[in-house]
């Protein structure tokens, strides 16, 4: 029995540390694996962003005779360009009491002055660069840039209602956000009231 005492730790030796190899190596049915989850996460991101109608401040719009469309090629990336302040009739709109939106819902005119929908592609002018957390504190605490000193966030983001999300349903709209195609779009500041009127 002595004898193979030395033999039984050998093998002992071996499988064990073959075990850790194997754990430590990059196994291509984990990757598949992890591909499929980060895909399903994205499909849900890509769902709840229709759902909750990011679309409609935060992407430019095409018009034809048959109506308004996405425009596919600037999808989330916010508002582009300067916008005319109104001219004659919606100058006479007294700003304290309504609310105005551009012709494609990527800007608005309200008591709050002008605010601007804010490109949330991943380039460098938009979401580039952002964690996780800072995407978390700007949807539901509504601070700008995600950052805890950042102002708040003007109408109409409606990010109180966006509390109500889970974590995971953030981690989902975050990934895909920076799975989009990455659109170079500065937004021009927001104005305040006394530049409007």
């Amino acid at each position: 029995m002595k004898t193979f005492l030395p033999y039984l730790f050998l093998i002992s030796f071996i499988l064990i540390t073959a075990c850790e190899q194997y754990k430590c190596q990059d196994h291509p049915h984990d990757r598949a694996q992890e591909n499929v989850s980060l895909e399903k996460q994205i499909a849900m991101g890509k769902r709840l962003v229709t759902a909750l109608g990011c679309n409609d401040c935060h992407s430019p719009k095409l018009f034809s005779a048959t109506g308004v469309a996405l425009n596919d090629s600037l999808l989330l990336s916010g508002h582009h360009g300067p916008l005319p302040l109104p001219s004659s009739p919606f100058q006479e709109i007294d700003a304290r009491f309504w609310m105005v939106f551009a012709t494609d819902g990527t800007a608005s005119i309200g008591p709050w002055g002008v605010s601007y929908a804010s490109n949330l592609t991943p380039h460098e002018t938009g979401l580039k660069g952002w964690t996780i957390e800072q995407f978390t504190r700007a949807m539901q605490e509504g601070k700008y840039k995600g950052l805890p000193e950042g102002r708040t966030l003007l109408p109409p983001m409606p990010w109180p209602g966006y509390q109500a999300l889970t974590d995971e349903e953030l981690k989902a709209i975050f990934s895909y956000l920076q799975h989009l195609p990455a659109v170079a779009n500065r937004v021009p500041a927001p104005m305040p009231p006394q530049m409007v009127n």
